[in-house]
């Protein structure tokens, strides 16, 4: 089909975005300032009856605040585990015992892993001579 002088084809690209009307509401009330939406609640608690005010515990005075934090102190004081109790009282002493001899080095997580897993018995074998091999680090150790 050919071309008439003058006629010219374009495209264009075009993407919007469109708000619900809930969105828009929500955006409304952020954009509120605090005296505003204050005003705005006591307006919506008064046309919708279904709507309640409930008693608002969430801001707590300084004595209250401490005395939470002693309440929850003594919680702790009860408990059986030595480290932690250990840890409040500055005694350390019952925690150290508690504590391996010596640390777990790579070489026994390893294997303690592998034992975890169903294997065959020469896959088993394979294994725990590849893991025995290894030095500190992690490398084969080359015979």
């Amino acid at each position: 089909m050919p071309q008439q002088p003058g006629a010219v084809l374009a495209q264009e690209l075009k993407q919007s975005q469109k708000l619900s009307l809930q969105q828009t509401r929500s955006l409304d009330i952020l954009q509120l300032p605090l005296l505003d939406i204050r005003q705005r609640i006591t307006q919506e608690l008064e046309h919708n009856p279904v709507l309640e005010v409930l008693e608002d515990n969430a801001e707590l005075s300084l004595d209250e605040i401490v005395q939470v934090e002693n309440e929850t102190d003594d919680y702790f004081d009860d408990v059986s585990d030595a480290g932690y109790a250990g840890l409040l009282t500055g005694d350390t002493s019952s925690f150290i015992e508690g504590a391996p001899a010596h640390p777990e080095t790579l070489r026994d997580s390893l294997l303690w892993q592998m034992r975890l897993s169903v294997f065959e018995n020469d896959v088993r074998t394979a294994g725990e001579a590849l893991i025995q091999n290894l030095d500190n680090d992690g490398f084969n150790i080359i015979p």
